[in-house]
């Protein structure tokens, strides 16, 4: 956007007068915010802070450990069942005896699993 050069402004007593400079519009917005920056503590308060950072990243340490450990555990006996479940279903060839059908019922039963909506679910 320009503006028109050819206007004339009198100046004093109006025998004079001067030409419009010419303007460019701005490409920055006018009057922007700046962004909100806090204030560092420093002193007695920081280091107490840092305290509290390092006692909860142990604690998070600590906990993803534990967390690791669990998973594991259940990984390896969540393989033995599948292990037993297999071995189950192929003695299910022809009439299997008994006890395979009771470990098969144990190892599909659902009693005391409770669902998302937090109902248990029964066989």
């Amino acid at each position: 956007m320009s503006y028109n050069a050819n206007l004339n402004f009198p100046i004093g007593d109006g025998t004079q007068s001067v030409q419009a400079p010419i303007m460019k519009p701005l490409n920055k917005p006018m009057n922007k915010a700046q962004p909100f920056r806090p204030q560092q503590k420093t002193g007695v308060a920081n280091r107490g802070d840092s305290e509290k950072v390092e006692e909860l990243s142990a604690q998070v340490v600590e906990l993803k450990m534990s967390i690791d450990g669990l998973e594991k555990e259940r990984d390896f006996y969540f393989g033995k069942l599948r292990d037993i479940e297999v071995i189950c279903q192929d003695c299910e060839n022809g009439d299997p005896p008994p006890i395979i059908q009771k470990i098969l019922d144990v190892l599909y039963a659902t009693e005391g699993y409770e669902n998302d909506e937090g109902e248990s679910k029964q066989t």
